[in-house]
């Protein structure tokens, strides 16, 4: 056989084996024509691939069942789950259908479970992603995780909520639905994404299969197995080819960006991408490259698809000229044009000339559906105006009608052509500031190099810190000629920097977008969010004095922008009520909540998270009123709703666990505190990481417990680990800073070390009066260790002085509320007198060991009463406070109090265990 016919064979062979096999046949017959010799050749290759294909299949097959198999079966139980049956099979493991098997209550559930037998590092390091980043998701379209851990076999399963639906390819096929039911159901998806983009979460494997929609007409989206944090680090070069090469045999290649082909470096664009290919199938019901059946990879990376409405006219002219819709409902000239552009632009294969965000993406389909220019491509003027004209059809034929009866066309015509390019105008300087703030949050994420990185870790805090430096030293950039672009640029990396727990940065950012929008008097949504975003972050920095006038604007703009009982509205006036309580002002605090809960309630509903919110923070304002009864139950309620709305990672359900916490410990309550305040800190932990500012509170609280455990050493090395993480979070000038710092004095007291107490219980105490008045809660629970310090070192004069302020101070602060609010049971007012307990106590120890026994008596007597009006207070120096008692009374011959004192002591005698 020479060159020219082997090429002929070659030809026919390649082009076979695209086709159908029922029309192979037929083809090489036609093509061969009487040709036997170059039938046969082509036939003999042809029955090669064939089995070659097959043995293949077969090998793949196996080499799956031995790496894959599973030692799940149908039946068994896993944590509280039952397996019913297997629904599905994901990149890394087998979805079950499941239910609970303990009989508490009915509840479905999937339960993913890794199915390797052989379970590598990074395949248990990809599943833990998995969990995290589904715990950190609460979004009414992505599926919820419920639970996780490890099954007896070692194999990793999440436990997340159970979506019966339809894959959203099939339900727009079956529900028929048209061209805007299809782009509204699409958009929700997107608004989805966006949100998880928002949460630093790339989902890297979008599909139809992924997004179901359930039977009320929701898409929910599952699966993020392959996610990616954008501040995980990226492999280095070395290794780089390995882990795409892993991750792309998690893919779905029909829906997978050409950077995920290429095992490059990931974003949201790709996310992006997968989103355009899904959209694509939907309007055309044909995947962009589901022609190509040869080197697909090849095609995806170098190649255009097809404009949607081409496609469809192709469909039309094969169907007939008879036929009047298109396969998937929708009419070529429908999405000629605008939605075309739209899509390749989504599809583009290099992701810096796609969409810079799913938002911008959404917002393109927003406006095609308005007939509003979209910013896929350049509109002429014509077409501008034909999409004004069409968007406002009553009143430009009203206009129309009266222009000509007037007869004056040419001015109707300039005047049209001024509207137009008016809002031409405002269309462009829209799309600009979109395309500069996306811009630089996009160059913000990727203006690490990888070669500079030399293999560390690049956190979102770095990137952040890059991104201000340049911000605030650059005065050439681009966005100080657009001040309200930087200003929404600051708020951003002003929340961010919030969320992270890294407050003083946030702080500055917040402050400068709020002198622009004060400079060019904007009141919109956008100045609502800045106002809110910098009280939030005044809060956490305990800067109280500047919170305030902040957080009453906030409440105005949110009242005429939103309305009286919207949830943003309502949710600034709990914020304030809020700061009512931090300042001391607890009953306007429990009077502005209950008020909240009423509107809440009847506005928004029993599960709204304002409304739980209410419920939570009544819990915060009893507490610090000392009413913990009150307080316990208000919690315990907020924890019951946050679990039945959301999971325990959320962050309601860690605020009322740690309220739980707070008010066993200040009860003396040690042991019954330490199960919930060492499960929030472990879910803290979980959630926000080990230096957030929320966790290092929860491990302020386990510390507490296990000194008032007398576990020492547990409690010293928390107190440590606080002050050590702490300034680099929020600073030295700081609530947490000092009321660690009066946690590590006493400790220092318990474990003989009074000099050590004394000396940092003053220092302290010195720097937390710049901020605080003397009468605040913290600076007198720092002077109460101060005066206990001092009666440790013999300074019973100078303790007795401190002592004496603390009472002093809690009864006029009881007198105030009590004038303030006359309408109160005085019960509720009386209850502070509890916090009273440790000073009466260092102020009988410092008399009698200056022998003023009968001074020592009286305040004896008053922890006695405290003790009767606490029932639940564990009190455990009340023996030496009725012996001390006792032997006051024998020794001054007062027979009858002694006799009733001797008696309590033999009832409490009898109470212990």
């Amino acid at each position: 056989m020479n060159n020219n016919e082997w090429q002929t064979v070659q030809d026919i062979f390649h082009h076979a084996i695209t086709l159908p096999v029922e029309q192979r046949s037929s083809y090489i017959d036609q093509q061969c024509e009487n040709n036997v010799h170059l039938h046969q050749e082509v036939t003999s290759l042809l029955s090669h691939h064939e089995k070659s294909t097959e043995i293949d299949s077969i090998i793949d097959y196996a080499a799956h069942c031995v790496v894959n198999q599973t030692s799940q079966k149908i039946g068994d139980v896993v944590d509280r789950y039952r397996l019913i049956e297997m629904i599905g099979q994901g990149g890394m493991g087998d979805i079950y259908l499941a239910e609970r098997a303990d009989e508490h209550y009915t509840q479905r559930v999937a339960i993913k479970i890794n199915r390797n037998v052989l379970i590598t590092a990074d395949r248990a390091s990809r599943f833990k992603t998995e969990r995290q980043i589904l715990a950190n998701l609460e979004h009414p379209n992505i599926a919820r995780l419920l639970d996780g851990g490890t099954t007896d076999t070692n194999q990793p399963y999440l436990v997340m909520e159970y979506i019966e639906g339809t894959p959203i390819d099939l339900y727009c096929q079956q529900k028929k639905l048209g061209l805007h039911e299809q782009l509204k159901l699409f958009q929700k998806v997107c608004d989805a994404v966006q949100y998880a983009h928002q949460h630093l979460v790339v989902h890297c494997d979008l599909k139809p299969s992924n997004i179901l929609i359930t039977i009320d007409g929701e898409p929910k989206l599952l699966d993020f197995g392959i996610s990616r944090l954008l501040d995980q680090q990226e492999p280095s070069d070395g290794e780089h080819s390995l882990e795409a090469n892993k991750a792309e045999r998690l893919l779905s290649l029909h829906y997978s960006s050409p950077e995920q082909i290429c095992g490059e470096p990931l974003s949201t664009s790709t996310d992006i991408y997968s989103l355009g290919v899904i959209l694509y199938k939907l309007l055309t019901q044909q995947l962009p490259y589901g022609h190509v059946t040869d080197n697909l990879h090849n095609a995806i990376l170098k190649f255009t698809p097809t404009p949607p409405s081409q496609l469809l006219t192709h469909n039309k002219s094969v169907l007939g000229n008879t036929a009047q819709i298109e396969p998937s409902g929708i009419k070529a000239k429908d999405i000629a044009g605008d939605l075309d552009a739209i899509l390749l632009k989504a599809l583009h294969n290099r992701a810096s000339l796609r969409y810079k965000s799913v938002n911008q993406f959404s917002n393109d389909l927003e406006r095609f559906v308005n007939h509003f220019p979209v910013t896929a491509h350049r509109n002429s003027w014509v077409t501008r105006s034909k999409k004004f004209l069409r968007r406002n059809r009553l009143s430009s034929s009203l206009a129309a009608f009266i222009l000509i009866t007037m007869t004056t066309t040419s001015s109707a015509i300039f005047i049209q052509s001024q509207r137009i390019a008016l809002e031409r105008d405002i269309a462009e300087q829209e799309r600009g500031k979109a395309v500069a703030i996306t811009d630089f949050l996009h160059n913000m994420f990727f203006s690490i190099n990888p070669d500079d990185a030399q293999g560390e870790v690049i956190t979102v805090r770095q990137i952040l810190d890059k991104a201000s430096e340049k911000l605030n030293q650059d005065d050439s950039h681009t966005l100080f000629s657009q001040p309200l672009i930087e200003a929404s640029v600051r708020r951003t990396i002003g929340d961010i920097y919030f969320r992270l727990g890294v407050i003083h940065p946030a702080i500055g950012h917040l402050e400068r977008a709020l002198t622009l929008h004060r400079e060019y008097q904007t009141d919109d949504a956008e100045f609502y969010r800045v106002l809110r975003a910098l009280s939030n972050s005044y809060n956490r920095a305990d800067k109280f004095d500047l919170q305030r006038p902040i957080l009453e604007e906030s409440i105005d703009v949110a009242k005429r922008i939103f309305g009286e009982h919207d949830e943003k509205t309502l949710g600034v006036m709990s914020n304030l009520a809020g700061l009512y309580n931090d300042t001391g002002n607890s009953f306007m605090a429990i009077n502005l909540h209950n008020e909240i809960y009423d509107k809440s309630l009847n506005a928004l509903g029993p599960a709204n998270i304002v409304t739980i919110l209410a419920i939570t923070s009544l819990g915060a304002d009893y507490y610090a009123l000392g009413d913990y009864q009150k307080a316990e139950e208000y919690f315990r309620q907020g924890l019951e709703a946050s679990l039945k709305e959301w999971n325990e990672n959320h962050g309601l359900a860690l605020y009322n666990l740690a309220g739980i916490g707070y008010v066993l410990e200040r009860l003396g309550q040690f042991e019954a505190g330490y199960a919930p305040t060492k499960k929030r800190l472990e879910r803290a932990i979980h959630v926000l990481g080990e230096q957030h500012q929320d966790t290092l509170d929860a491990k302020l609280s386990m510390g507490r417990i296990h000194l008032g455990l007398g576990e020492y050493s547990q409690a010293e090395a928390l107190f440590n680990e606080i002050l050590a993480a702490l300034p680099k979070r929020a600073g030295e000038l700081h609530a947490l800073n000092y009321v660690t710092r009066f946690a590590l004095a006493e400790l220092y007291l318990k474990t003989d070390r009074a000099t050590q107490a004394l000396a940092l219980a003053q220092s302290t105490l010195s720097l937390a009066k710049n901020i605080w008045a003397d009468d605040n809660l913290k600076i007198l629970f720092g002077t109460q260790v101060l005066a206990d310090a001092l009666t440790a070192n013999q300074e019973y004069q100078n303790a007795i002085a401190h002592y004496q302020h603390i009472l002093t101070s809690r009864q006029q602060s009881i007198d105030k509320e009590q004038q303030q609010n006359r309408l109160m049971e005085i019960e509720h007012l009386q209850v502070k007198y509890i916090e009273a307990y440790y000073a009466h106590l260092g102020l009988a120890r410092a008399y009698l060991a200056l022998e003023q026994n009968a001074n020592s008596a009286e305040h004896l007597r008053s922890i006695v009463r405290l003790t009767q009006a606490h029932p639940r207070m564990t009190a455990p120096e009340l023996p030496w406070v009725l012996t001390s008692l006792l032997t006051e009374y024998e020794g001054s011959g007062k027979t009858k109090q002694a006799s009733t004192i001797r008696a309590q002591l033999v009832a409490l005698e009898q109470r212990r265990p």
